[in-house]
């Protein structure tokens, strides 16, 4: 005769090796979920760079609405999941014995796995993107700069043309691309054409002595920092993920919640919360995900603040 802890709720018998591998499975995808969402969580400078709102029609949301969307979303996957998980119980689905918890144990355990991992690399490939796009947003600002000192040093016409340009380049970055980069909009090419208006003049400027000739290879060493810095401004804003991985991360979050509600040898009421909790925090973390992709929008929202300075400086 078997103990008591042999039985399930309904009269059900299943070895208790059984319901501890479906429980140490679901176990096992759960702190991984929320090992990796405290991860993002904890290595995600939300308010530091929340973006200035620069028009009525920005795309940026501020911080309570984004965490009133997260907890709507994590909501309705739980309470969707949950029901699922309670109707499936109620028919009798989830007690077909221990050779259902053998095999959707293993496959849990693979396609879980696999998804972990994925959405681990994601959450750190945005966050590198996020950090990367703040320090060329910085450097950007650092090379404008020492490109206008440079440019103090050249001879007239030439010193006139940098000033005005870098002040022009400055405020197209601030007013115009910035909030194009922020929507996921298309940079244009108006403030490129202040850089080859330097250029040009750099060029064209007269240089006398070898120190006016230094000055000017100066003058063009710093401009193509800004060019390099630019480059990686603009291609950050560009990162977002991929058709086929978002797809990859849907297909892999449903399989996973959906083999979760299999398993049988638990409570139904226990197997409900952790169906719930399960799918609350693949959501979470996918939502996580969104926010993070472009760096200069929604949650990371990198601001220009560099750049305003470069504007203090230069008045």
């Amino acid at each position: 005769m078997g103990g008591v802890g042999d039985y399930l709720e309904g009269g059900s018998r299943l070895p208790i090796s059984g319901t501890r591998r479906a429980s140490r499975a679901l176990a096992v995808g759960l702190l991984g979920y929320c090992g990796t969402s405290a991860f993002g969580l904890a290595s995600t400078p939300l308010a530091p760079l929340r973006f200035r709102d620069f028009s009525p029609t920005s795309t940026t949301k501020d911080d309570s609405d984004m965490l009133w969307e997260a907890l709507l979303w994590v909501i309705v996957a739980a309470g969707l999941a949950g029901t699922a998980a309670y109707l499936l119980r109620r028919r009798g689905k989830g007690h077909d014995g221990e050779a259902v918890n053998e095999s959707v144990g293993q496959v849990f355990t693979l396609v879980g796995g696999l998804q972990v991992v994925l959405a681990s690399f994601l959450l750190i490939g945005v966050l590198d993107t996020n950090a990367g796009a703040a320090k060329a947003a910085s450097d950007e600002a650092d090379r404008l700069l020492a490109l206008q000192w440079a440019g103090d040093a050249l001879s007239e016409p030439a010193r006139g043309t940098v000033t005005r340009a870098v002040h022009a380049y400055t405020g197209q970055v601030i007013e115009v691309e910035w909030p194009a980069m922020s929507s996921g909009g298309t940079v244009d090419d108006r403030a490129w054409n202040q850089l080859s208006a330097v250029r040009s003049s750099i060029a064209t400027s007269p240089a006398t002595d070898e120190w006016q000739r230094s000055r000017q290879i100066a003058a063009a060493d710093r401009l193509w920092e800004v060019y390099e810095a630019r480059q990686t401004r603009i291609e950050a804003a560009g990162s977002a993920l991929s058709p086929m991985m978002w797809l990859a991360l849907a297909l892999g979050a449903i399989l996973s919640v959906g083999l979760s509600l299999l398993f049988a040898g638990t409570s139904a009421r226990i197997h409900v919360v952790v169906v719930a909790s399960f799918a609350a925090v693949v959501t979470f973390m996918i939502f996580t995900i969104f926010e993070l992709q472009n760096p200069y929008g929604r949650a990371a929202a990198v601001a220009p603040t560099a750049f305003d300075a470069v504007l203090v400086q230069l008045r």
